[in-house]
């Protein structure tokens, strides 16, 4: 699933598209997370998009018409730029926008976990953001605001990090990884943790992501670039999908452990991360 580098990503390259107006819409109908407006059409067509931006793990679309797309890439779901020379609907698209500068903008997912819904710009936040925490590489995000949100949380610090309600865009990969870097043990009760460790922990959160995003993300199985490229961070991974091999850190001859946590897969140096 792409997380909050793979979107900001996407974003970035869907930026080019603002200012230009949706000529015509393809759907192909089938029921994605939510099922594809009848009237999607109608919503869409002859409208400018405004902006473009991304919330937590999700892609924004503001139009116009004083409505917005929100959109979400679930398990395999890409956004592609092409050219209207190259109109031929692909196996998996889901939604083709047609713009006005002779772009297209592909919704591609074979799974169909995703999401792509309009709504009113002014419902944006009641209906899909209300229980959403801070952004993890927002200012707000630093250790005072996770001291207090942590106070009273038994669950380690792991899956901690991956609950969208208290801070947002952070996933299974980057979670892993800044674990890693701040010497920190996933399977710490996240309350237990100092405010000394909580600057470092958030600190290299930022790093983390911010490095990413510079490198396109990571691809593991789906994820593309909507220039249909993929990503370089899994070439830099230090721990994770590493089991069993040595860790990086100078010194440290240990192996990289992997792990079950809430179902999903934890990797971490035991040596580095006591």
């Amino acid at each position: 699933m792409p997380e909050l580098p793979e979107v900001e990503n996407m974003v970035l390259a869907l930026q080019a598209c603002q200012y230009q107006k949706i000529e015509k819409v393809y759907s192909s109908y089938k029921k994605l997370r939510k099922p594809i407006q009848s009237n999607l059409a109608e919503l869409l067509e002859n409208f400018t998009i405004t902006s473009i931006f991304r919330k937590a793990k999700y892609l924004i679309f503001n139009l116009s018409s004083n409505y917005s797309i929100i959109a979400h890439a679930g398990m395999s779901g890409k956004f592609l730029l092409d050219n209207t020379a190259n109109n031929q609907i692909e196996k998996h698209d889901h939604i083709i926008l047609y713009l006005s500068n002779n772009t297209l903008v592909r919704y591609n997912d074979p799974r169909r976990f995703g999401l792509f819904y309009v709504t009113p710009t002014d419902t944006l936040e009641e209906i899909f953001f209300q229980n959403t925490g801070i952004d993890a590489l927002s200012n707000e995000f630093n250790s005072s605001y996770l001291q207090k949100k942590l106070h009273k949380i038994s669950n380690n610090i792991k899956n901690t990090l991956l609950n969208q309600k208290i801070v947002a865009g952070i996933g299974n990969i980057y979670a892993s990884e800044a674990l890693f870097y701040s010497k920190i043990n996933p399977t710490t009760v996240a309350n237990t943790l100092n405010s000394q460790q909580l600057d470092i922990l958030i600190t290299n959160i930022k790093k983390v992501l911010e490095k990413s995003i510079k490198l396109g993300g990571s691809t593991l199985k789906d994820y593309k670039t909507p220039q249909g490229e993929s990503g370089n961070f899994q070439n830099h991974f230090a721990v994770y999908g590493r089991e069993k091999q040595a860790c990086y850190t100078k010194g440290c001859h240990n192996l990289i452990v992997k792990i079950t946590q809430n179902g999903r897969s934890t990797y971490y140096c035991p040596h580095c991360q006591q």
